[in-house]
């Protein structure tokens, strides 16, 4: 054998040699100590916990770690989801702080030991229903209807055109209204705004309508008969149009468009420019609405309390029915419907109460495929709704309020129980916040009652964004019945 082929074998020789001693030591070691077991394991691998509501933390889980007596370390990824606290010697209690995932990791000695965790609500089996379909606005019937067209006008309210508009649009004939060109409505008195009676089609598309006041349009009149039951007026639609203050903004408190009481509602492809201190469109105390494919904004100055909602549905009472007494009869909105809008403003769209005077509960509203934006407060503000659908929207707050007294506000999209105790037939009503994209500060998505409980609320397959506590990201309170699932959490800074 030559001299290199012999120190070729000897060198194999010796490394065999030394990694058969490591062999024995490692295995000595491992048997001397039980940390390195070759069976070390979680009693679990994987683990599901039903959250129940609050801070009842019966629903808990135990692991332990097998092949060992030695005592672990324990660790959450998200304390938000689950916590997990040694209790002695191997084992652990895994309580469930709201539905998620997360994973549990057990470390011994630089080995790690993981468990997945998958919290879900005790409801989380139950059937939620499909989403809601918006049944189609009622055609407009042209039968015996009249035409009247306006182009290019400036409409004084102190002249006698000023009058002749205001008698054709009031009474409630079948009729359609054409508005063409560049309407300039220089009203000179809330007796000579745009009062609107039942059958009536505004024709506005690729008109640009401007006012001097706040107010465009209304059906309040005098002479109005008293009582108030979604009948001052019914049949109205609003068609197209890009509908502002003459010089681009006005300091006024007047909503654009206010209808009380009414029923069968439409407005559909509109521009509105309207100013932070008032609403674009207030519904009042009406059935069956429809606001459809508008641009909505606000502009100027901001409101006292930096919270004015460019479009609100709202109950009727001393501050939104001011003029007619025996219509602030808390009656609420039924049956609206929004959809395919892009709304912005200090907050985009509210469904409101009145914390000092008591009122009905809306009822049956749904809102889906909308773009919503609150600068100073909520995109989506939903109060004492019972049946609600709030569906594919996008909703975003710029709201800095992260915490203190008004850090509401910097919710995206919320949906509360306000000051009035709910009506019996909420309890087997749903509240559904499905495939919606929230951008919140101190939290994205809120369903939360400040009195009673909800029924059964589904917070399923959102996208919540938030800036403030992952835990309040999304924040389901007090419900009959509850799932939350398939939501997906992440931080974002604006």
């Amino acid at each position: 054998m030559k001299k290199s082929d012999q120190h070729s074998a000897l060198t194999a020789f010796s490394q065999g040699l030394f990694s058969g001693i490591l062999i024995l030591l490692l295995s000595a070691l491992a048997l001397s100590n039980p940390a390195y077991a070759a069976n070390l394991s979680l009693s679990r691998t994987s683990l599901t916990l039903v959250y129940k509501t609050g801070n009842d933390l019966s629903g808990y889980g135990t692991l332990k770690v097998n092949g060992t007596s030695a005592s672990p370390s324990w660790t959450s990824s998200d304390n938000t989801v689950a916590v997990v606290r040694k209790t002695s010697g191997s084992y652990a209690r895994v309580w469930p702080k709201r539905e998620g995932t997360c994973t549990i990791t057990a470390s011994v000695n630089g080995r790690k030991l993981r468990c997945r965790v998958t919290v879900v609500s005790k409801d989380a089996g139950m059937s939620v229903p499909a989403k809601k379909r918006i049944p189609s606005a009622p055609m407009f019937s042209t039968a015996g209807v009249k035409e009247y067209t306006f182009t290019d006008t400036i409409i004084n309210g102190s002249k006698k055109d000023g009058d002749y508009v205001w008698k054709v649009c009031s009474g409630d004939e079948p009729k359609i209204i054409h508005l063409r060109g560049h309407i300039y409505l220089n009203w000179e008195g809330n007796d000579k705004i745009m009062k609107i009676g039942s059958n009536t089609m505004i024709d506005a598309v690729g008109a640009t309508v401007t006012t001097s006041m706040g107010v465009i349009m209304t059906n309040l009149q005098g002479g109005m008969a008293d009582g108030g039951n979604y009948d001052a007026a019914e049949n109205i639609q609003v068609i197209g149009g890009s509908w502002g203050y003459e010089g681009g903004s006005l300091n006024t408190s007047s909503s654009m468009f206010q209808f009380v009481h009414c029923s069968n509602l439409l407005f559909r492809n509109l521009t509105i420019r309207a100013n932070n201190k008032a609403q674009a469109i207030e519904i009042v105390a009406c059935k069956n609405v429809w606001i459809e494919k508008c641009t909505i904004s606000g502009s100027g100055a901001n409101s006292s309390l930096k919270q004015c909602p460019q479009v609100q549905i709202d109950v009727a009472n001393r501050k939104t029915v001011s003029d007619l007494r025996n219509y602030q009869n808390g009656h609420a909105c039924r049956n609206v419907y929004i959809s395919g809008n892009r709304i912005s403003g200090e907050r985009g769209l509210a469904i409101s109460f009145d914390k000092v005077e008591s009122a009905d509960y809306h009822r049956n509203v749904v809102i889906q495929n909308n773009q919503l934006t609150g600068s100073t407060a909520e995109g989506l503000m939903v109060a004492n709704t019972v049946g609600l659908d709030i569906e594919g929207n996008q909703v975003m707050t710029r709201s800095t309020e992260l915490t203190g007294e008004n850090s509401y506000r910097s919710i995206a999209l919320h949906v509360a129980l306000e000051s009035w105790a709910p009506p019996a037939d909420l309890s087997t009503a749903w509240t559904l916040v499905r495939g919606n994209t929230a951008y919140g500060g101190r939290s994205a998505i809120t369903v939360y009652p400040n009195v009673g409980k909800f029924g059964s609320v589904a917070v399923i397959g959102n996208r919540a964004f938030y800036k403030g506590q992952k835990a309040l990201a999304i924040h389901v309170g007090k419900s009959v019945r509850r799932k939350v699932s398939d939501n997906t959490i992440e931080k974002w800074g604006y």
